[in-house]
């Protein structure tokens, strides 16, 4: 420890050395200030640097080695040394060891101070950087999520400055088949299009972004492939670029048609169903099928609904009723407009319906207290065997929660998902005289003649003589009586190729009339000639099953074929390789077709018959293909006039069908069983009017055995196992849920389930009645564990508060630096003697940092950190200003300031604007000392007003103004804002009035 003497000595010296030493200016919440031997002692030290190394008091530092703040001693060995070469340091960035252990970066200010009647000393400055080092470390991690992002991107990226590729992403590398980082454009594209893209890139700040370029790219391979360009404007190592987005159209192509493979092959298995369904046990069997998949829709945690062709809702499922807040009857029948938030998200579901038969996408949903929610909607049209429309069928999500999590890329996502929704079908638009005016690259593909020879044509050149007459009747009559429904008409391609399209068309306006037709086509060529072999091949189907399918023959007592019918001969053939022999002749052996063990079988069956007994029994063996037959056969007697059997009667018919769908059935079943029993994550259960166990998964039963040592038999009450470990309030209205779930409405709540020595468990259950006839007697359970979403959701409450107090803070402390500078100033003007024009400046000065820090405590004391109100901020900032020139009793401030919420980075240009206007009128508008200041806010259509109007002597002319900062500064803060400032005479021709205008977003 350093004597009261040496204490009072360096005091002296850190008076001289830093302008007060740790009581002078330095004593403050920013700087801390030491001074120290070379030996390592702490000679002393201010209240900053104690709170900043976690010491209470600066003695608890004294008492202490130099050495010990340090984390390594080599560190404190080299600053010395350094020291004593330079003498002085500036800015040398250090890590000191917190009292608790962490890591201070700090920013140390130093020098060598030599005395000849006592050893040297070091004096020094330091300023804390933390929190400068956590923001870079911040911004590092934000930059490799970024080029994480661009790596997944289905799309190319390149940025390109100057023709030259400076970045690309992994799937710009796998288009062009090789690195591209470097490469020049003309290596890349065609000398027309890198031609066109160099002039793409000198005017790349007024590029659309929205606007495609198709382009085609040189492959390294050789090969030309057509891609969709989207340009824009991007910052780039610290220079102006330009972005570059690639598509490739093809791949939404080949994904189209795998749709419509799938949905044909989706009809083709109705078409089959329809025939098992005629048969009354595969009846029973399925529709006891389709009662189980109904109970597993109506538990289903989606929104399923469907409207027919007007739009009135046909099902609502329980989940639905859930989420949208109406009762299933009030919505049956019903317009689904009600569930939209806007119009638009309907339109747009119908438009895309209607082009492709699905929609897929994020929807703005609306329940029944208006309050608004994001959902993701699957929708489909509903077809008949006949192709006839019968509505649509739509599955949502609630994605609320989602969309914010990932509402950037979900952006982007949709982007790119319309722009390949759209990318295959043809689009071209025409006058009114059927002239060509423009096709895409699909319509060029499809019909085989490029884009300049498609704008030298006709479009009714390309019609057939009867589709031509009907397409010059539209065109004549669009503007008295336009039709904008879907058509379909068969085009001629290049090379005489017949194409049947399929598209919509609408009408584009100029000066409220019609000037072109534009057309959407999609080419329905193939699926066209397929419908037409479906519907052949249904007309065979139907003559085949109006035709008598049984199987009718009869044998002798040798069991030789006397007759048979063309059912029996197609089934022998089918499964034999070859067709029955009639056999009359009693001398002549019958002939055999199969196997020695079948003819036995049937041998034993003919025994019975010819006993005189009617026999039925079945078959099931495979067909000389291998596939299997079912038959059911009848054998009956035919008895003669002296009661003996000379002959036997055989019937038989295929049940092939229905053997294979009750196999169906039970696999269906066993598949059902293995859903309700492998849920590892569900508790699934099924209770009665009285809280006891009819059915229960064997997850339930762990977690049962587990937390309270329960059974989960059939017929035990939940009251005694799972409710009794719950809080009796969530007990009782478990209980009334249940009675509202037995009255037919599917129901949910959350339980947390607190059994001792155990941790507490949250679940989350769905209670739905299961329908049968009659009143409902019995409800399934669904419960999933949600713990761990609740400890996030209680973590996520508490880093949110952290931040509002961290963010608050940060205010505070700009709010003090800036406090800290005007004191400064203060403190210079003292020494400027009297020299008014200096004041004058540095008062000046004073005031424009006071406007800005009065930003930063508005934003303290609110709760919203990105926002104030600047009809309360240019308040009181301008009665500070009259405050400080000593005019509040001689010069009135009168305001009409309406509340708009600004962006601080908007607010801070107009607080400096108010203070070089106000400031100007305060010191030259009024010689008296006398006057008026009016000042307005308010927004007009999306635009601040901001009037400053006085009553003084006016603006002096032109000739005799003296342009100073002030107004250059007022000047550049409005095109900061890009706004725009006017000066104008007052109402009563006093005065001068200035308008500041700029938009509010």
């Amino acid at each position: 420890m350093a004597t009261a003497n040496e204490h009072k000595q360096t005091k002296s010296i850190g008076a001289k050395g830093y302008g007060g030493g740790s009581e002078g200016t330095w004593a403050n919440d920013l700087v801390g200030f030491f001074t120290t031997t070379l030996g390592g002692r702490l000679l002393d030290c201010n209240q900053v640097l104690a709170d900043m190394l976690g010491y209470s008091q600066p003695s608890e530092m004294m008492e202490m080695a130099v050495g010990s703040f340090y984390f390594n001693p080599t560190e404190r060995q080299d600053f010395i040394d350094e020291l004593e070469r330079s003498k002085q340091l500036k800015n040398r960035e250090i890590v000191l060891k917190h009292r608790n252990g962490r890591a201070v970066h700090v920013l140390e200010n130093a020098r060598m101070v030599e005395h000849a009647d006592r050893p040297k000393e070091i004096h020094g400055l330091v300023i804390d950087i933390s929190s400068i080092r956590g923001d870079e470390m911040e911004q590092r991690m934000l930059v490799n999520n970024y080029r994480q992002l661009l790596g997944r991107v289905r799309d190319g990226i390149l940025v390109v400055r100057s023709g030259t590729v400076l970045y690309a992403n992994q799937a710009a590398e796998s288009l062009f088949g090789g690195a591209v980082i470097g490469v020049d454009l003309r290596e890349m594209f065609a000398n027309e299009e890198a031609s066109k893209l160099r002039s793409l890139l000198a005017s790349i700040e007024e590029a659309d972004p929205t606007l495609p370029h198709q382009v085609e790219m040189n492959a390294a391979d050789g090969s030309r492939k057509p891609l969709l360009l989207y340009a824009t404007a991007t910052w780039h190592a610290g220079a102006l670029a330009a972005q570059f987005t690639l598509h490739d159209p093809a791949a939404g192509h080949k994904i189209l048609q795998e749709r419509l493979r799938i949905k044909m092959a989706e009809e083709s298995n109705r078409a089959l169903q329809a025939e098992v369904e005629e048969h009354k046990r595969t009846q029973l069997a399925l529709l006891e099928s389709r009662h189980m998949a109904k109970s597993v829709v109506d538990s289903s945690l989606d929104m399923i609904m469907a409207a027919d062709n007007a739009g009135s809702v046909t099902e609502f499922n329980p989940a639905a009723v859930l989420k949208f807040g109406y009762e299933r009857e009030e919505v049956l029948g019903r317009s689904a407009r009600r569930f939209f938030a806007n119009e638009e998200d309907q339109h747009r579901i119908n438009r895309e319906l209607e082009r492709y038969g699905s929609f897929s996408g994020e929807v703005r949903n609306v329940d029944r207290d208006g309050r608004e929610f994001t959902s993701f909607l699957n929708a489909s049209r509903l077809i008949d065997a006949e192709g006839r429309s019968l509505g649509t069928m739509g599955v949502s999500r609630d994605v609320t929660q989602a969309r914010k999590d990932h509402e950037a890329l979900r952006a982007s996502e949709e982007r790119y998902r319309d722009l390949f929704d759209n990318a295959t079908d043809l689009i071209h638009s025409v006058d009114l005289s059927g002239k060509l005016l423009f096709v895409n690259a699909a319509w060029e593909r499809a019909m085989g003649y490029t884009r300049d020879e498609a704008v030298k044509m006709n479009m009714l050149d390309m019609l057939p003589a009867d589709n031509r007459i009907l397409a010059e009747r539209w065109l004549a009559n669009v503007e008295d009586e336009p039709n904008t429904a879907p058509w379909r008409s068969v085009f001629l391609t290049k090379d005489q190729r017949k194409l049947t399209m399929e598209g919509s068309s609408s009408l584009y306006f100029e000066n409220g009339k019609v000037v072109a037709v534009r057309g959407i086509l999609r080419d329905v060529t193939a699926a066209t000639e397929a419908q037409e072999r479906l519907h052949k091949l249904t007309a065979k189907e139907r003559a085949l099953f109006q035709s008598n399918e049984h199987l009718f023959w009869t044998v002798d007592s040798r069991i030789a074929l006397t007759s048979f019918n063309n059912g029996y001969e197609r089934m022998v053939l089918r499964m034999h390789g070859h067709a029955p022999e009639l056999n009359t002749d009693p001398s002549k052996p019958r002939t055999l077709f199969a196997e020695p063990d079948y003819h036995k079988f049937w041998e034993e069956k003919y025994a019975i018959a010819f006993s005189g007994q009617t026999v039925r029994f079945e078959t099931d063996r495979r067909d000389a293909q291998g596939q299997r037959v079912c038959n059911e056969i009848y054998l009956s007697p035919i008895f003669a006039p002296d009661g003996t059997v000379p002959e036997v009667f055989g019937i038989g018919h295929e049940v092939t069908g229905e053997r294979l769908a009750e196999d169906e059935v039970r696999e269906q079943s066993a598949r059902l069983n293995a859903i309700f029993e492998g849920s590892a994550d569900l508790l699934i259960w099924t209770c009665g009017q009285v809280l006891d166990i009819t059915s229960c998964n064997t997850r339930f039963t762990k977690i049962a055995k587990r937390m309270f040592k329960g059974s989960s038999a059939l017929g035990e009450n939940l009251a005694n196992g799972l409710l009794k470990h719950v809080a009796p309030g969530q007990a009782d209205a478990f209980r009334k849920q249940l009675a509202a779930a037995l009255a037919g409405r599917v129901q949910s709540l959350e339980l947390c389930v607190a059994a001792p020595r155990s941790k507490p468990l949250w679940l989350e259950v769905f209670i739905s009645p299961i329908e049968t006839k009659g009143p409902v007697v019995e409800v399934s359970c669904l419960a999933h564990d949600i713990t761990d979403k609740k400890s996030s959701e209680r973590a996520m409450l508490e880093n949110i508060r952290e931040k509002e107090v961290l963010l608050k803070e940060i205010h505070h402390r700009v709010k003090n630096n800036l406090q800290i500078i005007s004191s400064i100033f203060s403190l210079q003007r003292d020494h400027l003697g009297n020299d008014p024009r200096s004041m004058e400046l540095m008062h000046e000065s004073q005031n424009r940092i006071r406007s800005m820090a009065f930003i930063h405590e508005s934003l303290y004391q609110s709760k919203n950190f990105s926002h104030i109100d600047l009809a309360d901020y240019m308040g009181g900032l301008c009665r500070n200003l009259v405050m400080s020139y000593s005019l509040t009793d001689k010069v009135a401030l009168r305001t009409e300031l309406k509340p708009l919420p600004l962006d601080i980075d908007k607010a801070i240009p107009c607080g400096l604007i108010l203070n070089e206007l106000v400031s100007n009128a305060l010191k030259h508008a009024f010689p008296n000392g006398h006057g008026e200041i009016l000042l307005e806010l308010e927004e007009v259509d999306g635009q601040v007003h901001i009037v400053v109007q006085d009553n003084g002597r006016g603006f002096p002319p032109k000739d005799k103004v003296r342009r100073g900062l002030g107004l250059e500064l007022v000047e550049m803060l409005t095109e900061q804002l890009d706004g725009h400032i006017s000066r104008t005479k007052g109402a009563d021709n006093t005065g001068t009035r200035y308008l500041i205008t700029f938009d509010r977003t």
